[in-house]
């Protein structure tokens, strides 16, 4: 993810609040803020990129599996109601399988033939079946 400048945060924390005035923040991690996600008939809530989230708490001196089980039990577990944030996982390193802890990682390891297949199955469909693929 792009480093942002402290005004970029700034400006983007504003922009989410103004939007959805009932909008949480996790604390500390506004670097890794992805914007707003949102689904049919509700308000959106603030989106962070999971991966970013792990490194800032290794910046501040964690290791890898320690921020990870901060994140799991500290962060992805309170829940704090409707406009609790989300985290994402991006797959943003999806070359290498050991970076892929949810998941898709079954699909990684599939023939190269079949990995789109084993990647379609776990996938939604989200458009009507008259618009083909």
């Amino acid at each position: 993810m792009k480093k942002r400048t402290k005004e970029e945060i700034a400006t983007m924390i504003e922009e989410i609040s103004e939007e959805i005035p009932e909008a949480l923040f996790a604390d500390g991690l506004e670097e890794a803020i992805l914007g707003v996600a949102q689904v049919f008939g509700k308000e959106g809530v603030v989106a962070y990129e999971y991966e970013a989230c792990l490194e800032v708490f290794m910046a501040g001196g964690m290791t890898y599996d320690e921020a990870e089980e901060w994140m799991s039990f500290n962060v992805m577990g309170a829940y704090v109601g409707e406009y609790t944030p989300i985290f994402v996982r991006t797959f943003r390193d999806v070359a290498d399988p050991a970076a892929v802890k949810m998941g898709a990682s079954a699909a990684l390891d599939a023939p190269a033939g079949g990995q789109v297949d084993a990647l379609r199955r776990k996938s939604v469909r989200l458009r009507p079946k008259s618009w083909g693929g």
